[in-house]
């Protein structure tokens, strides 16, 4: 099993900080939470950070057409309900050299 090196933000705010300061391989976001939505911390992590994979959870595979088309690249959908060993298999696959 890899190890990895996370992180979490209580919002939307926080983790852009977080971004901008910190060498971030991956953003791992629910699409519904207070404040912005993970579709827009994807949209504003893309603006400091535009080759920054990301992974949306959601329970709605239409958010996905929400994405810029333009920014769409790179951001894998991780659909509800889920188990963990499904989130190791995604981060691992998109980590991937």
């Amino acid at each position: 099993m890899d190890d990895y090196r996370t992180f979490t933000a209580a919002s939307a705010e926080e983790a852009l900080e977080r971004i901008e300061a910190d060498e971030v391989d991956l953003l791992l976001t629910d699409f519904q939470m207070p404040g912005a939505s993970g579709v827009e911390l994807i949209e504003a992590a893309r603006r400091t950070r535009p080759a920054l994979p990301a992974i949306l959870i959601t329970a709605f595979p239409y958010v996905y057409e929400q994405i810029d088309p333009t920014r769409r690249r790179g951001v894998t959908l991780l659909l509800k309900p889920f188990a963990a060993e499904e989130v190791l298999r995604i981060v691992a696959r998109v980590l991937r050299p």
